[in-house]
């Protein structure tokens, strides 16, 4: 598909048209993500709406009702990677906001029990719906060694980062030696 950078004020822009807006399932007003790859490729990369945290804590207290341990625990690990800085979003890719959850709900132990469980499953969930999770089948050791290691401190969030970087890695690499054989 082609399209022109037309002069939108006093920017430049690309004009999306509704045909486009559907395929990609996107709305306006709808984040995405602007990455600049060698050779000046330009990827846009759309983040899925995340969750509110007054809503996690709604569905939790419902779904779970006494599992829950407490309510502001929850709120602050659903609200972490929706953080902003200066104006613009702490977490940018869809990768570091998985990440940022699996990380604070693992860390901030809302539940009485599930919490490694509930923390990757949302980490999964995010990356599924966000595309960048490579196959829906998973190494488990990895990926529990991943919960487990967040869970007892051993990583803080930058290193659960980059070790969820490198799982979807293996992931993808697994992936295109399979469809070469």
């Amino acid at each position: 598909m082609t399209k022109t950078i037309t002069k939108i004020g006093n920017s430049q822009g690309l004009m999306f048209d509704a045909a486009l807006m559907d395929l990609a399932r996107l709305k306006v007003g709808d984040l995405v993500t602007v990455s600049v790859h060698e050779g000046g490729s330009i990827i846009l990369t759309p983040l899925r709406p995340v969750i509110q945290p007054d809503q996690a804590a709604a569905t939790a207290k419902r779904l779970i009702g006494a599992g829950l341990r407490e309510a502001a625990l929850l709120e602050s690990a659903v609200a972490a990677p929706q953080a902003t800085m200066l104006g613009g979003p702490l977490f940018t890719e869809p990768l570091e906001i998985a990440a940022a959850y699996l990380f604070y709900l693992c860390r901030n132990h809302p539940f009485v029990d599930g919490n490694k469980r509930t923390a990757l499953a949302t980490c999964l969930v995010f990356l599924s719906e966000n595309d960048p999770l490579p196959d829906e089948k998973l190494e488990v050791e990895g990926w529990e060694a991943l919960a487990l290691n967040v869970a007892a401190s051993r990583l803080d969030r930058e290193q659960t980062t980059r070790r969820l970087r490198a799982l979807l890695r293996a992931g993808h690499d697994a992936r295109r030696r399979r469809t070469q054989n």
